[in-house]
């Protein structure tokens, strides 16, 4: 705001301008964030979050019908991650978690267990979101490759 030579105030030009771009930032930046809300809310990928101690913090459908769940928040949110391993990887899950906390990422193959008991395996690629100030967060983003890797080819975790 300018100051008149008779004391009342006047917009500034500029920052009328600004308060333009800045609305527009916002309404560009909400518009991403519904499209790809939208991309992952509609994707075969698997998508979650687990706490530092390894509870499932968030998943998306496709994990939750991986782990043969109805309701991603009902039934896997603050869960044990480790519980839908297959039963000879468990014992790899706090190696692969260390691992995440120490470098801020981990990626390769696991294998879960799927509806029925069915072993499946999961090409993952999981990273540390940490904040300051906030407890460090492990973004997961996997796919399931079940179909695309030979018995010769599965490695354990």
């Amino acid at each position: 705001m300018n100051h008149s030579r008779k004391g009342s105030f006047q917009p500034d030009k500029d920052s009328s301008r600004r308060g333009g771009e800045r609305e527009s930032t916002v309404q560009s930046i909400t518009g991403n964030l519904g499209r790809y809300r939208s991309m992952v809310e509609n994707s075969w990928a698997l998508f979650g979050t687990q706490g530092a101690e390894g509870k499932i913090l968030s998943a998306d459908w496709a994990m939750a019908a991986l782990c043969a769940a109805a309701a991603p928040e009902e039934e896997l949110v603050g869960r044990k991650a480790s519980a839908f391993l297959a039963p000879d990887s468990r014992h790899l899950f706090d190696s692969w978690f260390d691992l995440i906390l120490k470098t801020g990422s981990a990626h390769g193959i696991m294998n879960t267990m799927g509806p029925g008991g069915k072993e499946r395996l999961i090409e993952y690629k999981d990273f540390l979101h940490d904040e300051s100030g906030v407890k460090p967060v492990v973004r997961c983003c996997g796919l399931d490759v079940s179909e695309q890797n030979a018995p010769s080819e599965r490695a354990a975790f």
